[in-house]
């Protein structure tokens, strides 16, 4: 896929854009995060509780954790699949 026109291709470029407001994308409040992202693909389906201990993780270790899935499972969703094996 083609850079859009006008653009470097520097991550770097990217992560320092400013918004409306002036402060950095990407800023978190308390600072930011340290260390390394913690990169997680879930094939077949990610539920909502594996996000929320994604999100403990980030508070816990104060780590950028990025999630990814096929698709996001609603609960409902979940017992019906459950219910159709």
């Amino acid at each position: 896929m083609p850079m859009p026109i006008g653009s470097s291709g520097s991550a770097a470029s990217v992560r320092t854009k400013t918004n409306r407001k002036g402060t950095r994308f990407g800023d978190k409040k308390k600072g930011g995060y340290s260390g390394p992202r913690i990169i997680t693909f879930i094939a077949g389906g990610a539920s909502f509780s594996e996000i929320k201990c994604a999100a403990e993780v980030m508070a816990a270790c104060e780590r950028e954790v990025i999630i990814g899935s096929t698709s996001f499972i609603k609960p409902d969703e979940y017992l019906r699949d459950l219910l159709m094996l």
